[in-house]
């Protein structure tokens, strides 16, 4: 009796198996240039690969996770050329352009829109700043017979992006799934499996790295909110959780401006009206309008702004280099 019920459960184990493997996806290549810039257009190359063990019939669903500031929707261009769907019976996909989903079409097993969709059940992939999905479409419906083929069928995804203004260090998320079934695999029914793959890649600078935003750790300073400009009044909150000023009850903010008439106004000494305001937690804040914080003549502009933070005796320095932690503001 016992290996007759043990022979049943490795029959039902087995027909559980062969109803979840609906297919085989996956992401088998990223290749991101090693010397990518700031404000340039990069050419970013992927390789797809599905084997299809179930019948089909849906457009592909192409998923990027990037930063927010670089606003893919309006700043990329996207084509698809396929190798193995002649196998299916039908004329190889090339070089057709993928088109952004509009919000108001659903991905099925949540019913929100895609990019939604994807940050709710796939998230951000390791990122600690500003990143979002994009997500994009083919016009090509894909019709996959099992019993015409089970030979690969390979995708390969080339995107000509626009980079940001600042140099950057980020893990980019690629992940792909069909229309018709979406993101479904709790259903037993859909024909995605889980395939995201992210890559870290680094956006370099013009001339060097300074201000390079690393969304791969927890940054321990940033800016509420994230994009800004000097003119603006915004705060610096400051994480002392991984370094020496884990545990001090006070905080100062020290900082330099260069300015657009050549001279440099330096706050290095403790002063009481640049006390942070502490949140609890090991983390500060102080909200600042920085050409009244470094006492900037009305015709004369902040070009670059660094901080940095004092115990409040003066006997504690964390500071990021020779200038410190440079705070860029947004393009205009």
């Amino acid at each position: 009796m016992k290996n007759r019920y043990k022979s049943l459960i490795a029959i039902a184990t087995g027909i559980i198996a062969l109803l979840v493997i609906a297919c085989e996806m996956v992401v088998e290549e990223i290749n991101f240039p090693d010397d990518a810039k700031v404000n340039s257009e990069i050419t970013v190359k992927v390789k797809l690969k599905l084997v299809t063990e179930t019948d089909d019939n849906s457009r592909m669903v192409f998923a990027v996770l990037a930063p927010k500031s670089w606003n893919l929707k309006n700043n990329s261009q996207l084509t698809l050329t396929t190798d193995g769907y002649a196998a299916q019976g039908y004329s190889e996909v090339t070089d057709e352009q993928l088109t952004v989903i509009p919000d108001n079409e659903t991905e099925k097993s949540t019913a929100l829109s895609y990019p939604v969709a994807y940050q709710s059940k796939i998230g951000l992939m390791g990122n600690k700043g500003p990143v979002e999905w994009t997500v994009f479409k083919s016009s090509t419906i894909f019709h996959i017979n099992d019993k015409v083929s089970t030979a690969p069928i390979y995708g390969y995804v080339t995107m000509k992006i626009k980079t940001g203004p600042t140099p950057i260090k980020f893990f980019l998320g690629i992940g792909f799934c069909g229309t018709t079934w979406g993101l479904d695999k709790e259903s037993g029914e859909g024909r995605y499996t889980p395939n995201e793959t992210a890559k870290e890649v680094i956006v370099h600078g013009e001339l060097n790295d300074d201000g390079l935003e690393d969304y791969t750790v927890t940054p321990s300073v940033s800016t509420v909110p994230s994009t800004f400009r000097y003119g603006d009044i915004f705060s610096i909150v400051f994480d002392a959780s991984e370094t020496e000023l884990k545990g001090a009850s006070n905080v100062v903010l020290c900082g330099k401006a260069i300015l657009s008439n050549g001279e440099t106004s330096t706050l290095e000494n403790v002063s009481e009206d640049r006390i942070m305001d502490n949140l609890g937690d090991n983390s500060f804040r102080k909200y600042i309008y920085p050409k009244q914080l470094f006492s900037v003549p009305t015709n004369v502009e902040i070009e670059k702004m660094y901080v940095w933070f004092l115990s409040n005796d003066g006997t504690i320095m964390v500071k990021e280099g020779e200038d410190g932690h440079f705070v860029a503001q947004a393009s205009e």
